[in-house]
């Protein structure tokens, strides 16, 4: 893979903007030295408009940047994450930073790396479709000291439950909120998913039994919302999506992965 054209996502106001800068040009002149055509866009400026004609994407910053930019490259264009201050930010989807971007960016002109199609999911509020989510989709009240009210369906099963919402993730997603939640990580090429309800009601009336449930390719979870002022949002970026009462939510293994770059 000879990268002809990069598109270069970029944080346009870091928390530490000289390490930032540093990255930035290093990116810049990496992407000279290869004869790479570039065109560097500020996050807050991106669109999926924008990466016509892009054979790779390139994000600067952490994993805010890439899981936004990932939301809008529904083509599958081959995405390289660069962490552009290790010192601060984990960059757990990063696999490059500004002392190894050279020689890993030589590695990709020479097909010395490996393209993993990671999961994804697809999530629809009505028949309205979200952007894909990455990590996880996040259903629960706008309030999250208050109980979300829903009744909750994987295939054929259902349950009536109360909680502080529900996370639904992929195996990326598994080493990020899902886990902090207490749910297992596993392998970022994995393809099941997890089910995790947060802080499920107990009471007389109420004891829920499908609150941690792993997840087979093709199951689809669907969720009734019984509330007002609930919300769902995929990988904690973008735009929260409001569920009115009533409405139904599915969630399901999106049918378009994203090809992330390893070494």
């Amino acid at each position: 893979m000879r990268p002809k054209k990069a598109l270069i996502i970029y944080i346009e106001f870091a928390s530490q903007p000289k390490e930032h800068q540093k990255t930035v040009r290093v990116v810049k002149e990496t992407l000279k030295e290869h004869g790479c055509d570039y065109r560097f866009i500020p996050r807050n400026r991106f669109n999926k408009r924008r990466m016509r004609g892009a054979d790779i994407i390139i994000t600067v910053g952490g994993d805010g940047t890439f899981l936004s930019v990932a939301q809008q490259n529904v083509k599958g264009v081959p995405m390289l994450g660069v962490n552009s201050n290790p010192q601060t930010k984990v960059g757990f989807l990063c696999n490059a930073d500004r002392f190894d971007f050279k020689k890993k960016f030589e590695r990709i002109s020479k097909n010395r790396f490996r393209l993993v199609k990671l999961t994804r999911l697809e999530c629809k509020i009505g028949q309205k479709v979200l952007e894909p989510a990455l990590n996880e989709i996040f259903f629960g009240h706008s309030k999250p000291y208050k109980l979300s009210r829903y009744t909750l369906y994987i295939n054929k099963k259902s349950e009536k439950q109360r909680s502080s919402g529900i996370i639904v993730g992929t195996a990326t997603g598994s080493n990020a909120w899902l886990r902090s939640a207490g749910a297992k990580p596993m392998r970022r090429d994995a393809t099941r998913m997890q089910l995790f309800v947060r802080e499920p009601h107990k009471g007389p009336f109420m004891r829920s039994t499908m609150v941690k449930t792993l997840l087979r390719p093709n199951d689809v979870i669907r969720i009734k919302s019984r509330e007002k002022n609930q919300i769902v949002i995929a990988d904690s970026v973008g735009v929260e999506y409001k569920a009115r009462y009533g409405e139904w939510i599915t969630i399901r293994r999106s049918p378009h992965p994203l090809p992330v770059i390893f070494f």
